[in-house]
């Protein structure tokens, strides 16, 4: 018999901390092993942001194993929208977004734009495993 646990797997993609400038050295996430890829943003403090200071979470993807060769995703690649964090209320928020291309490698990058100061941390959950295990 086949169940959810057993066709599912969970990566963290960027360990909670304070934000308070761009980060482009999260995790780097290797797809290989799953067909669908969905990114879960949990952001519980917000103590600086507005319409003008906010973050945003950039997926990036690529097939060099360091990103090198690293390129936003596309819209037609997202599967919803990747969250902006624009206002103190979006505090205690859990935000997810769906990843449909078919590069190897993938980064979230919280882009600040402004002068923004917020927690986060965001996992993977990946989904319909090549290799199922047999509950």
């Amino acid at each position: 018999m086949r169940d959810l646990k057993s066709d599912i797997d969970v990566d963290v993609m960027l360990d909670h901390g304070q934000l308070t400038a761009t980060k482009t050295d999260a995790p780097i996430y290797d797809t290989k092993g799953a067909q669908g890829h969905v990114l879960v943003i949990y952001v519980p403090i917000v103590t600086t942001a507005d319409g003008s200071n906010y973050f945003e979470f950039k997926l990036f993807e690529g097939d060099d194993p360091l990103l090198a060769d690293a390129t936003e995703v596309s819209a037609d690649d997202l599967l919803g929208v990747a969250p902006v964090v624009n206002d103190p209320s979006q505090a205690g928020g859990l935000f997810k977004f769906g990843y449909r291309g078919y590069k190897t490698f993938l980064r979230v990058q919280p882009t600040e734009n402004g002068n923004a100061d917020i927690e986060a941390s965001a996992i993977v959950v990946r989904g319909h495993l090549e290799d199922w295990p047999s509950a």
